[in-house]
């Protein structure tokens, strides 16, 4: 066998076996079952540890709550000036209202400043003929 058969093999059982470790994590965290089990009998063995008397049924369905709720997302509600805002951001005729404004604003500060550099040079030349005159 050559080395790079060697390291194609070796490159080959590094995939696989990275693979193979997602695989299990997947099926581990999937079996809900078995990891609601796991965490009552934690949540059990921490209240008998403490001395602390805690019904079984309680255990369990405060397990299930939290499993049944542990990977959905709920955003808080929105009052009327965040969805009034959100809607008009998201909208087509703000999007043209904004590229509306940007334009006129770069329109008019070019000719704004064409016209003030026009007059600055107009009046520096009545400046100078002026001196020059005295």
């Amino acid at each position: 066998m050559s080395n790079g058969r060697l390291s194609e093999q070796m490159g080959a059982m590094a995939l696989v076996d990275d693979l193979r470790h997602r695989r299990m994590e997947i099926e581990e965290h999937l079996d809900l079952a078995k990891r609601e089990a796991e965490v009552a009998e934690r949540i059990r063995a921490y209240y008998k540890s403490q001395g602390i008397e805690c019904d079984d049924e309680l255990v369990n369905e405060g397990v299930r709550e939290f499993f049944q709720h542990r990977l959905v997302f709920e955003a808080k509600p929105m009052n009327f000036r965040e969805r009034f805002f959100g809607r008009l951001i998201i909208s087509n005729a703000f999007r043209l209202w904004l590229i509306f404004m940007l334009a006129f604003a770069i329109l008019f500060g070019t000719s704004f400043c064409s016209g003030f550099s026009r007059g600055f040079s107009k009046a520096y030349q009545e400046a100078q003929t002026q001196t020059t005159q005295q």
